[in-house]
């Protein structure tokens, strides 16, 4: 998309290309790998649990020097507001498993028989968020801004040994 600016004191337009970053949709994607032991299966309706840390992560204000064409007048170099974020994200996930068949499986605490599996991993997050020649909005990050979504479990098996893969997003959503 095109944007003109106006520039009051020469009487021009500067035209601007840039992207419309408020409606882009900002994804991380993760990965982690869960073995399942010998004798256990992932519940049928699996949905694991997964928590995050947003410790890591900043919101970084950059400014850059862009050459622009200038209608009638040439190139110009003009100041370019960037705002990044920037960092790592931490997640721990877990899984509920059962007994595949009636094994001579003993629970520690009989009135609660649920039990999971784990994995943890970090990923890295460097994205540009917005662009803008004008001044950039503070933005704070929370878990209302940092969400987990495309959640899917997919069984991975070979003849030794049974894993799930746990794969997803962590979806950016800037508030403007």
């Amino acid at each position: 998309m095109n944007k003109k600016i106006r520039n009051e004191d020469e009487h021009s337009s500067i035209e601007l290309s840039y992207n419309r970053s408020k409606n882009i949709q900002h994804k991380v994607p993760f990965c982690c790998t869960i073995s399942v032991p010998k004798g256990w299966e992932v519940l049928s309706a699996c949905h694991p649990k997964i928590v995050y840390q947003l410790d890591c992560l900043s919101i970084i204000k950059e400014t850059c020097r862009k050459t622009v064409e200038v209608k009638d007048c040439g190139q110009t170099e003009i100041d370019v507001n960037v705002l990044k974020i920037k960092g790592c994200i931490s997640f721990l996930m877990n899984i509920e498993v059962n007994p595949k068949d009636e094994q001579c499986i003993c629970f520690a605490d009989s009135d609660n028989q649920d039990i999971a599996l784990c994995c943890k991993d970090t990923v890295c997050v460097d994205h540009v968020l917005q662009c803008s020649v004008g001044h950039l909005p503070p933005l704070h990050l929370n878990c209302h801004n940092v969400t987990v979504c495309d959640v899917k479990v997919v069984p991975v098996c070979d003849e030794a040994c049974q894993f799930v893969k746990v794969t997803g997003n962590f979806q950016l959503h800037p508030h403007f």
